[in-house]
């Protein structure tokens, strides 16, 4: 199976972009970081400070800006206050993966940007399994919902109201998950 290193898409770079630096949650032997934290090794806007030398966690992990070619330069996290990550984490048995989780980090109204409903019909259309997912307080579990279920309906009426309703449900449901504290070993 290839890594994400290998298709990585020429010219994109992280640059300033640190949300993966904050929004991931870490536990490997080499670094444990709750999530919604800033890695003390990184500097807002700048970047990781050890970037030469960072663990092998943080080497092997790319968003899915970075390897997706139909995410164009506007999606980059930072910009698009999204990040879309590939996971084989939570796949009903019925699909196949790996899964598309799409972090919402901005404001709710955000779900309704069009390049991101066109991108969530695509995959839908695709049977990717697709997950949305929106953040908790910093150390707490983000809350998410597997959109495949939830939108079909909205989706197959072609009905661009409906999908829109149908997404800003989607979010509701998470912003009424419960708050989880993230434990790390």
């Amino acid at each position: 199976m290839p890594q994400l290193s290998d298709i990585l898409i020429p010219g994109r770079e992280c640059g300033p972009c640190t949300v993966c630096c904050k929004q991931l949650t870490i536990d490997s032997p080499e670094l444990k970081k709750l999530p919604g934290v800033l890695c003390t090794q990184c500097k807002e806007g700048q970047g990781c400070q050890i970037y030469e030398t960072r663990p092998p966690v943080c080497r092997g992990w790319f968003c899915g800006w970075r390897v997706m070619p139909q995410l164009d330069d506007s999606w980059r996290p930072d910009i698009s206050q999204i990040l879309v990550t590939l996971t084989g984490d939570d796949i009903p048995p019925s699909y196949k993966g790996p899964a598309v989780r799409i972090d919402l980090l901005g404001p709710v109204q955000k779900i309704l940007w069009p390049p991101l409903v066109n991108f969530i019909g695509g995959m839908l259309e695709r049977r990717v399994p697709l997950f949305l997912s929106v953040p908790g307080a910093p150390g707490y579990v983000s809350a998410k919902v597997f959109l495949n279920e939830a939108m079909a309906i909205a989706h197959a009426s072609r009905n661009l109201a409906r999908v829109q309703q149908a997404l800003l449900q989607a979010v509701e449901l998470c912003a009424d998950h419960p708050a989880e504290k993230v434990e790390l070993d």
